[in-house]
C-alpha cells in the first residue's frame, strides 16, 4: 500500500492559492482514479480516502492542520 499526504492549509483564506496546491493536485488525481469521497477521521486529524490507482492500493490523507504542522497528522496516519 502507498500512503499519500496532500499538503494544504484549512480555511477559505487559502482556497485556490499556492498554499493548497497539494490539495488541488490530490483532488485531480482522486477524480481521475475514481477514488471514493473523503471522510473526516479525527484519529488522524484529517480527511481520508482509500482505493486503487492502477494496480496499487493507496490511502490518501488531507491533514486538517496547517501545512507547517502537518507532521502531527502524518505521524498518526
Amino acid at each position: 500500500m502507498y500512503y499519500v499526504v496532500a499538503l494544504g492549509n484549512p480555511g477559505e483564506k487559502y482556497t485556490n492559492t499556492r498554499h493548497n496546491v497539494g490539495w488541488l493536485v490530490a483532488d485531480f488525481v482522486r477524480g481521475e482514479a475514481g477514488l471514493p469521497p473523503l471522510i473526516a477521521d479525527k484519529s488522524v486529524s484529517g480527511q481520508v480516502t482509500e482505493g486503487s490507482v492502477g494496480s496499487a492500493a493507496v490511502k490518501v490523507l488531507y491533514p486538517d492542520t496547517y501545512m507547517n504542522n502537518s507532521g502531527a497528522a502524518v505521524a498518526k496516519f
